[in-house]
């Protein structure tokens, strides 16, 4: 969504991918240590495709 958010409304991105708008902004305020935490495969994917 973030790539997106200038192509697309952040609320039509939510209702498409079944997500609140304030999930979404509340997960661009969480650090990304606390995403590595709760997910460390998630984010090293993320970082060889990034």
């Amino acid at each position: 969504m973030e790539t997106h958010r200038f192509e697309y409304s952040i609320q039509s991105m939510a209702n498409v991918l079944g997500v609140s708008r304030s999930g979404f902004y509340q997960f661009l305020k969480r650090s990304k240590n606390e995403l590595e935490k709760y997910n460390p495969e998630l984010v090293e994917f993320i970082r060889e495709t990034g």
